[in-house]
């Protein structure tokens, strides 16, 4: 499973693509940042609706052994990880063009999350570390009021697959100037055609 996101594409080059419909004077402007993600591992996205409360909260918890017992230790457990000023920069579209250069077709191009995380506890140095092991994760984030991570092609149960990513957190120790000395900068790197589709935050 790949990246796709790509839901009503026309790729047949004989069609003409009918373009969405706008509503007019509805303009909406959006300055919210990159303020919590979630991470799983890539076999098990979120199963339910994830337009619903209830298919996360059946998973969220960022102190599960993963084991599924009970007691608050679900299996494959969602950590949520809230974030200061996290930002998506504009990814370069990659297209392929035929001879003539009168056709193209979108190809992958990549996507990146940056943060900087300054808590220095010894689970947070942990668990980014386990990412520096082993980086292959799924991710939801959150900005503003949307969820970000579902598949614009399908609906319901079938739609939440999440993004399939490499999380890259680096650490440093810079002492001096405006911010703590000690600090990750994290990268969630993902290769994808079109943009993961968003959909109203459900907690």
């Amino acid at each position: 499973m790949t990246n796709a996101f790509c839901g009503d594409c026309v790729d047949d080059y004989c069609v003409d693509a009918v373009l969405p419909a706008l509503e007019p004077a509805c303009e909406v402007s959006n300055d919210e940042a990159i303020t919590e993600i979630f991470l799983t591992d890539q076999g098990h996205p979120i199963v339910g609706d994830p337009t619903l409360a209830a298919s996360w909260t059946a998973r969220l918890s960022n102190t599960s052994d993963g084991s599924g017992t009970g007691d608050g230790n679900v299996a494959h457990p969602i950590r949520s990880i809230e974030i200061v000023d996290g930002q998506k920069p504009v990814p370069t579209l990659n297209y392929k063009k035929n001879l003539r250069g009168t056709q193209a077709r979108l190809g992958k191009s990549t996507r990146t999350i940056t943060f900087v995380d300054d808590d220095d506890s010894d689970a947070k140095y942990k668990m980014w570390l386990a990412y520096q092991c082993n980086p292959n994760a799924l991710l939801y984030y959150r900005s503003g009021k949307h969820f970000y991570g579902k598949d614009a092609s399908k609906t319901g149960a079938g739609s939440a697959v999440g993004i399939r990513c490499a999380v890259k957190p680096t650490y440093g120790i810079v002492p001096g100037g405006t911010d703590m000395a000690h600090r990750w900068t994290v990268t969630i790197e993902w290769d994808a055609t079109c943009e993961e589709d968003r959909f109203d935050a459900p907690l």
